[in-house]
């Protein structure tokens, strides 16, 4: 590893400008290519005026910005300049927002004009408006090089537990992109589309680049399974990293799969486990099988199914790169093959690994200054070294002395012909510990009137008499975090209010 690095000196100082970067399109018919040249002339400007407003390298940059090239050039623009990228969403409520504008203390916050009277009296701090901002500048801005172990990116935790923390994570990650190599397997010049914002995590956008890749950026008013297939066929995208909820809906709302199948070579999900009914439609519907990874906000993702090895339903696959993965008891020593344990990533195995929590030195000490992270996500390996999801460690349900994972359940319930998604959660009860209780979406929107007992039977047959749920909740939507991993604790929540108002 270099002891100097910038994350993004190499896009913006070594990348030929005729080379195409990204491919602009949105539901209104604007469609736009821009070329390396011109995403370099722009993030130059940016960060000539971010010198000139006295950002310095380490003082922290927020931007709160929605997919666009100039989006783009702003995040290169941030590194380039040497300072630390603080990415946030729009799409969180307003108190989730200044939580975390307030965590990291910025310099400077960049919002496009359009949210300028939410945030005015919401984020301290001067605020600039991205389209004030000038696009030309007659110089080149030289990229600031910095000690690889530098902070480059915050990124925040979900914030499902308690206030999210934010991670703050080095230059030397982008020298780490095994799952765009090992198992995206995307190659120098080849047409990929990520789904979701940048705002989650910027490595969707640079880690890409990083291979040479040419990114599709497609702005939906809302998202429709047909038109964005038909979009990414239309521009040649072979490669899709696309989350589980998306390819539900797409198994559920795409009646005629024919003029999609074999246009795609890769397709990659992670967050949620996608299971093995949705896995297998996709690999019959649309030619091929896809495969799913696994990591967290704090650590990106370090396990994956290698694009050259066998694809097993159900598995996340292997450890990723030079991370030391292993399910460990409470104990902290190794269980055996077949045997469920939480997965722990060893401490600095990876170059993703993070310096810590922004201002929080005790949670990042607990969390990150012994020998193993622990993930508190639960999982098995069999005989080949495959990981298998089982769930949260928090989200084991107890009944009557039976320890029940949610995540082997849903994937029973999610069999039926008329279930799209499930979850599984455990309301208190005095006598038995917890009474299971089946959220489901729908595939057709309208529940049979015996679909209780037909989860219930399928369960007990598939799985086990005392995990089949004992009441149903359909609802349009599950909820998911910032993240989009299920939210459970937001479901426990529904279901209280549920029975207050009943």
């Amino acid at each position: 590893m270099p002891a100097e690095y910038n994350a993004v000196f190499d896009l913006c100082e070594e990348l030929p400008s005729d080379k195409l970067a990204m491919i602009w399109d949105d539901d209104h018919g604007h469609e736009e290519h821009i070329r390396w040249g011109a995403l370099q002339d722009l993030s130059s400007a940016y960060a000539h005026q971010l010198q000139e407003m006295q950002v310095l390298p380490g003082d922290r940059v927020v931007t709160v910005l929605r997919q666009s090239p100039e989006a783009a050039a702003v995040m290169l623009a941030v590194l380039r300049a040497g300072a630390v990228l603080v990415t946030m969403s729009e799409l969180w409520a307003d108190g989730q927002l200044r939580q975390r504008h307030e965590r990291v203390e910025p310099v400077l916050t960049i919002v496009e004009a359009r949210l300028s009277d939410r945030v005015a009296g919401l984020l301290s701090g001067p605020v600039v408006k991205l389209e004030e901002l000038e696009t030309s500048r007659d110089c080149p801005f030289p990229t600031v090089v910095l000690s690889a172990d530098a902070p480059a990116f915050i990124g925040f935790t979900s914030g499902t537990t308690g206030p999210a923390k934010g991670v703050v994570i080095p230059h030397r990650s982008m020298l780490s992109i095994e799952e765009y190599i090992q198992v995206q397997d995307l190659h120098e010049g080849e047409r990929y589309f990520a789904i979701g914002d940048w705002s989650w995590w910027v490595r969707k956008l640079l880690g890409p680049w990083k291979v040479g890749a040419v990114i599709l950026v497609y702005r939906y008013d809302r998202f429709d399974p047909v038109r964005l297939l038909d979009r990414l066929v239309h521009h040649g995208v072979r490669n899709v990293f696309i989350n589980a909820t998306a390819l539900r809906m797409i198994q559920r709302d795409v009646p005629d799969t024919a003029p999609y199948r074999d246009a795609f070579t890769t397709i990659t999900s992670s967050n949620e486990a996608l299971g093995a009914g949705t896995a297998t439609w996709v690999r019959d519907h649309l030619g091929v099988s896809p495969r799913e990874m696994y990591g967290s906000t704090e650590m990106g993702l370090f396990i994956g199914a290698r694009c050259h090895e066998p694809v097993k339903p159900g598995s996340m696959g292997k450890p990723l790169g030079s991370s030391v993965v292993r399910v460990l008891d409470e104990t902290g020593r190794q269980v055996p093959i077949g045997e469920p344990g939480e997965i722990c990533l060893k401490a600095g195995s990876t170059l993703q690994y993070p310096l810590g929590y922004w201002g929080q030195p005790e949670e990042t000490e607990r969390d990150f200054g012994g020998e193993w992270f622990h993930t508190k996500d639960v999982a098995y390996v069999d005989a080949d070294g495959y990981f298998f999801y089982v769930g949260r460690r928090d989200d084991a349900i107890k009944v009557a002395g039976y320890r029940i994972a949610p995540h082997e359940v849903e994937a029973v319930m999610n069999t039926h012909p008329d279930v799209m998604e499930s979850a599984l959660v455990g309301i208190k009860d005095p006598v038995k510990g917890h009474r299971l209780v089946a959220y489901v979406r729908l595939r057709n929107r309208k529940p049979s009137a015996g679909l209780l007992e037909e989860l219930q039977r399928l369960v007990k047959t598939e799985h086990a008499a005392f995990s089949s749920p004992k009441e149903l909740v359909v609802l349009d939507e599950l909820p998911v975090s910032a993240t989009g991993k299920l939210n459970r604790a937001q479901l426990r929540r529904h279901y209280a209010a549920f029975s207050e108002s009943a």
